[in-house]
């Protein structure tokens, strides 16, 4: 079994994060893994990062990978989440991949609040059903 997200942009030398929450069903025991596996869409043999992920827990635990995009590619990559012919249970959600650092994820939460506002205040529901 699998999860791919396909045409991801990706560019050389920068920095990202691939972030999600999970969890083992109970009934798996206590440790179990899959494959964290990123390639070039123009290249699917092209590696870019591949991870055994070890599930170790029955309650969600958030997993961050972040990394340095290699110098010899520049281009859309796809981004697999790997179980093989494992009849493993468990959950995924959340699952987010930005430019940038852990903490770049979520800008200054007042900033965004000061903006919907403003949006809010500024419209009407009928100014933004109209094209």
């Amino acid at each position: 079994m699998q999860i791919r997200y396909l045409n991801i942009p990706f560019e050389k030398s920068k920095t990202y994060t691939l972030a999600f929450w999970t969890r083992l069903d109970e009934r798996e025991g206590v440790s179990r893994k899959f494959d964290l596996v990123m390639g070039a869409m123009d290249n699917p043999i092209t590696s870019l990062l591949s991870e055994a992920v070890m599930l170790d827990n029955t309650d969600w635990k958030e997993y961050v990978y972040t990394f340095v995009a290699p110098e010899e590619y520049d281009g859309d990559v796809w981004l697999g989440f790997y179980v093989g012919s494992s009849d493993m249970d468990f959950w995924i959600d959340d699952v987010r991949f930005f430019e940038g650092e852990p903490s770049d994820e979520i800008g200054n939460i007042e900033t965004i609040i000061k903006m919907l506002n403003r949006i809010f205040k500024s419209s009407s529901w009928g100014g933004m059903k109209r094209p």
